[in-house]
């Protein structure tokens, strides 16, 4: 890998969904500290959501409804 590329290279998608044709949803991350007053970090959720996200069943038993049927797609972050 060379250092371009950790510059360049996506972040994770929610839940994995690659770009879709006229998603239904979208995600969009603001990685934003600006609030904390005490212990900052907050800035880190977006991305740390993404990477939870890929632990997740996308089905649901209580809905019947799976969530790769629903066409979401993740804009990543805005530069804040």
């Amino acid at each position: 890998m060379s250092y371009t590329e950790l510059y360049t290279a996506k972040a994770a998608s929610f839940l994995g969904f690659e770009n879709v044709q006229k998603p239904e949803y979208v995600v969009l991350g603001v990685p934003y500290d600006g609030t904390s007053t005490y212990r900052p970090g907050s800035r880190f959720a977006p991305d740390a959501i993404r990477e939870a996200s890929m632990n997740i069943e996308t089905y649901s038993l209580r809905a019947r409804l799976d969530a790769e049927t629903i066409k979401v797609e993740d804009l990543g972050n805005l530069h804040v």
